[in-house]
């Protein structure tokens, strides 16, 4: 059997102008990333909440494969969304945050669908109670997927970015997948790399390692974050 090319070892190979190595030497931890108890559970949360609300015996989405509307109100009255989200809560497809929140929850392995029901992982649910438990299954589960090679690469990058505590996090990601040949050889906007990471941007969004517009140039990283993002990353070498 061959050895494991960690992903970040592979994005630099495939760097050959070497633009990526300043950010990478900024993000790597130098050691052991650790977190407290009150870190993590006011990071994960969102997904604690979700977790509990799905329950031991599991919750039936809508015919469609939505929350049913009772639970996109319980989360938005949770989380204070509609002060801070212009939309309706009506229902899930209507309602972003709730539906990123719920889909990254399925995506990190925190929860599964089968036979129309939603319902608690093993190892989601033997860490309720243990909020460091919890927060270590979020960063296994980063970056996520998205299709195509750039979407995946650009998950990666953004965590990168994060880790290194970039004050540009998504120019970062359009100037690492430039170098890495995306969008065909042409160079990739700053906007176009945000569409690219957004699911892996939602978790970061939904836990607070990211606050502030990407739009008015204001998003910048978290302490919090940083520490996130460097656990997701010491999970994949």
């Amino acid at each position: 059997m061959g050895t494991r090319t960690s992903p970040v070892t592979e994005l630099l190979r495939a760097d050959t102008e070497g633009v990526l190595l300043p950010l990478v030497d900024a993000a790597l931890p130098c050691g052991p990333t650790e977190v407290d108890p009150g870190t993590a559970g006011r990071m994960v949360r969102p997904y604690t909440w979700l977790v509990e609300h799905v329950g031991p015996d599991g919750l039936r989405l809508t015919g469609s494969g939505y929350l049913p509307p009772a639970s996109v109100a319980a989360a938005a009255e949770e989380f204070g969304l509609r002060r801070t989200w212009t939309g309706s809560f009506a229902r899930e497809e209507t309602a972003l945050p709730v539906l990123v929140l719920r889909e990254s929850a399925q995506q990190l392995g925190l929860l599964r669908r089968r036979a129309g029901v939603l319902r608690r992982s093993v190892p989601a649910a033997r860490a309720l109670g243990d909020p460091v438990a919890l927060w270590h299954l979020v960063a296994e589960g980063l970056p996520l997927r998205s299709s195509g090679e750039d979407g995946g690469r650009a998950g990666l990058l953004l965590l990168l970015a994060v880790a290194a505590g970039s004050d540009s996090p998504y120019r970062d990601v359009a100037a690492g997948l430039s170098a890495l040949g995306g969008s065909g050889g042409t160079a990739v906007t700053a906007r176009a790399a945000a569409d690219l990471c957004a699911a892996t941007a939602w978790v970061l969004t939904w836990t607070g390692a990211i606050r502030g517009n990407d739009l008015l140039g204001t998003l910048r990283p978290t302490p919090d974050g940083t520490l996130l993002a460097r656990a997701a990353l010491g999970h994949l070498a």
